[in-house]
């Protein structure tokens, strides 16, 4: 499952060095504005989505909670999420942490 080397996608021109509980990883950091709907006060709201996509066999074993540190910022990890079809790039998906 794992034979592939996918560092060429997370440690290329669009890959981002981040320290993930202490260990050192590339990978590709994406921010975004995500839209909901409050239903408590029928409006739309929008907010802050942020998500490092990483080669799957080096988180293997991270748990919510983990804590993710890229430039200046840091985050919390909210949601692993391994990516279709195959599964060897996963999604964390992130909190920052003010």
């Amino acid at each position: 499952m794992f034979d592939d080397d996918l560092d060429i996608f997370t440690d290329g021109e669009f890959g981002q060095t981040a320290i993930v509980n202490g260990i050192e990883l590339s990978g590709i950091f994406d921010e975004y504005y995500e839209e909901s709907f409050d239903l408590a006060r029928s409006q739309t709201t929008e907010g802050h989505k942020y998500c490092l996509k990483v080669n799957t066999k080096k988180v293997v074993g991270l748990n919510h909670g983990a804590l993710v540190t890229t430039d200046d910022r840091q985050f919390e990890v909210v949601g692993v999420q391994p990516c279709r079809p195959d599964g060897k790039l996963t999604d964390l998906i992130l909190k920052e942490l003010n």
